[in-house]
């Protein structure tokens, strides 16, 4: 099967947004925007960008303004867990860039969480970000919008 048919499957069906455990990620397109969202853990998707091995993060949004370049944000949606979430996000991240070739700073990793970064795991962060060369955030807000104003 194709891999454009192969992916409808793991398409979010209202493509704004992705639910898991109570924990919410949206990224509501303004005029002239336009945004799709993944379920990477979805089989079929997990098979399109060879993911069988290891854990992956929860969603994948792709997002293109008018005239600016295309964002992609890996979303990991954790009740606790952080370093759970840093290793998800990060085997997700390094085979997802041999099928999304973008550049520095096109990329954004983010984790949506009810909890703080607890002082012994802000390391994690620090040893993720040096190793990606982008940042990981931490958010208690599932918005994503604040995510994407750097990349316009």
């Amino acid at each position: 099967m194709p891999p454009s048919r192969r992916l409808r499957k793991p398409l979010v069906s209202d493509g704004t947004s992705i639910r898991e455990h109570g924990k919410v990620a949206r990224l509501q397109p303004r005029p002239g925007e336009c945004v799709v969202a993944f379920w990477i853990d979805h089989p079929d998707f997990r098979t399109a960008f060879e993911l069988q091995a290891g854990p992956g993060c929860d969603g994948l949004f792709l997002y293109k303004a008018p005239g600016a370049r295309p964002l992609l944000l890996l979303v990991e949606l954790k009740g606790s867990g952080l370093p759970k979430a840093v290793e998800q996000l990060g085997n997700t991240l390094e085979v997802l860039k041999s099928s999304f070739p973008l550049p520095p700073g096109q990329y954004r990793a983010v984790v949506v969480t009810d909890r703080g970064v607890p002082t012994q795991e802000k390391g994690r962060l620090v040893d993720f970000e040096r190793r990606h060369k982008m940042r990981l955030e931490v958010s208690r807000d599932g918005d994503l919008r604040r995510f994407i104003r750097d990349s316009q």
